[in-house]
């Protein structure tokens, strides 16, 4: 064991004292904290990166250093914190850029444990790997351990409570019990781990025999997804569903950690299984076409429908995912083999590259909003998409200052169309797009010409139908009307009754019907027949039977 690391015994009394005042004062700090109280919220940020970061690296060799660099991470989440939340809350344009901070101390800090141990700029790519994995299995264990400890602490209260002591029920009121209690209930677990080697090493080699039985199951998986994949081709995977990308994404991603959970195994433990092998050796292979066909998915629906600050994160993490399995190819094939060292070499450059990476995508120097806001505007002034297929709400909420600034520009500027759909997004009471906007450019009005009552136009927009087909709005009367539309697979179609209620609004009435879509009704020139009316709709008065007692209807009409 190194000089320095290993039993400590004072640092399970310094982090769980440590935890306790930092969670203490969490919540004394932003108790009161909200939109207005920016830098309450900014401190409490770094009162709990830096701990957390502390907690998971303090060793007695070179502490100064864990200190300083807890210290320093905090910090940078603080100062992230204070960045996005002086923007706009609901912006998509900077609600990554937190995460993109938060992953860029996960990479930092093992990064930083190697080079204290070390004590130089030195990362041996086998330590930093086994740092990863323990501060993975560290944090893990510690927040189930929190979780133990507050249920523990609320069942004591209670169990006391009924002999009459509520001392623990009235530290509960306070703003800062609870989080005292979680922090250090975190400290002091993180701290114990550290100094039972043993134990760590156990649940170390219990995470690696669970995730190493994930990874042949997600190997076959992937194995089956691509040698279908000639034979069903890519369109449906970009017209099925908006979020194939992100699948796929997901799936890679899944892909290199479960591999590395693999060759991170000791050789002693299962590494000479033969399924073990070729399951990692698959996954290995495997990230490079999965980020490929992503990026495809990605370039279709940017040609198509331009850039959002969405799809540039995603472009961002396709990079790297391409990036990690281009290296991952590479390896396998200079080596002929799965190598693991080169592997372990080639994540350590590639987990520096991400840091600085994100760091990068953390602070303010590039604007994802405003590069969007371009695309979308030449967009629109090139012709591609017309004023009625715009999507102004999104401009307006989605994509940051730069986006209400071409808003107002437009709204100042634009043509006469164009200036009266800016000042609409524009409107704080806007809740849904006009009429002609995009997601209603399919809807079918009957009778012909009939007034659509704004409300009824918002409840159809916020139950999402009518914007991936045709559907057909049939207003039958001032108060009902009745829509049928395809369901989000496109395989049913829907029809519901709509009724206004007491407060102008509008609810659908029951739970709607669903017919299933015949084989040949699924092409697109047959969807518009589909959701068409098969006959004359209309209201009919019935008459009924029911129990009544005095005067009150009791259960259902049975005939």
């Amino acid at each position: 064991m190194d000089q320095g690391r290993g039993e400590w015994p004072m640092r399970a009394w310094l982090l769980t004292f440590i935890g306790i005042l930092a969670g203490a004062l969490f919540g004394l700090i932003t108790q009161d904290s909200g939109p207005e109280a920016l830098s309450d919220t900014v401190l409490g940020t770094f009162v709990v990166a830096a701990f957390i970061a502390l907690a998971l690296s303090l060793e007695r060799l070179r502490w100064t250093w864990a200190v300083a660099a807890s210290l320093a991470i905090g910090a940078v989440l603080a100062l992230v914190t204070w960045n996005s939340a002086y923007l706009v809350d609901s912006d998509l344009a900077y609600g990554w850029t937190p995460v993109s901070a938060v992953v860029a101390a996960l990479v930092i800090l093992p990064l930083f444990q190697t080079i204290r141990d070390e004590g130089a700029l030195r990362l041996p790519p086998r330590r930093v790997h086994a740092h990863v994995w323990a501060d993975f299995v560290i944090g893990a264990v510690g927040v189930l351990f929190v979780g133990i400890v507050l249920l523990l602490a609320v069942l004591i209260d209670q169990f006391l409570q009924l002999v009459g002591i509520g001392v623990i029920g009235e530290l509960w009121e306070t703003d800062w019990f609870g989080y005292a209690l979680a922090g250090g209930a975190f400290g002091a677990v993180a701290a114990r781990l550290r100094d039972r080697a043993n134990l760590l090493a156990t649940l170390l080699t219990v995470k690696f025999a669970v995730l190493a039985v994930l990874a042949p199951i997600l190997a076959v998986a992937i194995g089956v997804f691509l040698v279908a994949l000639p034979f069903g081709g890519l369109a449906r995977f970009w017209t099925s569903t908006g979020s194939s990308t992100a699948i796929l994404l997901a799936c890679a991603l899944l892909g290199i950690w479960l591999m590395n959970a693999v060759i991170g195994s000791e050789r002693s433990f299962g590494w000479g299984a033969r399924a073990l092998r070729a399951a990692a050796l698959v996954l290995a292979l495997a990230i490079l076409p999965l980020a490929m066909i992503g990026a495809a998915g990605l370039w279709v629906r940017v040609d198509a429908l331009g850039l959002t600050p969405v799809r540039l994160w995603g472009a961002i993490t396709i990079m790297v995912v391409l990036a990690w399995g281009a290296a991952y190819l590479w390896s396998v094939l200079r080596a002929r083999r799965l190598d693991e060292d080169a592997l372990f070499l080639a994540n350590v450059r590639l987990a520096v590259a991400v840091a600085v990476l994100a760091l990068l995508l953390a602070v303010p120097i590039v604007d994802f909003g405003a590069i969007s806001t371009r695309s979308q505007m030449a967009r629109l002034q090139a012709g591609t998409v017309s004023v009625a297929d715009f999507d102004w709400r999104a401009l307006a909420d989605d994509f940051g200052p730069a986006g209400r600034q071409a808003l107002a520009r437009t709204a100042r500027q634009g043509t006469p169309d164009e200036r009266a759909a800016a000042r609409y997004a524009l409107s704080p009471a806007t809740v849904v797009p006009p009429p002609q906007a995009a997601h209603m450019r399919m809807m079918t009005v009957l009778p012909a010409g009939a007034n659509v009552p704004p409300a009824l136009l918002q409840h159809i927009r916020n139950g999402w139908t009518c914007t991936d087909g045709p559907c057909t709005l049939a207003i039958l009367a001032q108060d009902i009307a009745v829509l049928r539309s395809l369901t989000s697979d496109g395989m049913n179609v829907q029809t519901d009754v709509l009724v206004r209620d007491a407060d102008d609004g509008w609810v659908a009435e029951g739970g709607g019907l669903i017919t299933r879509l015949a084989q040949e009704a699924m092409t697109p020139g047959a969807r518009e027949d589909a959701v068409a009316y098969q006959g004359q709709v209309e209201v009919r008065s019935v008459r009924r039977r029911q129990v009544f007692i005095a005067g009150e209807p009791i259960g259902q009409p049975f005939e």
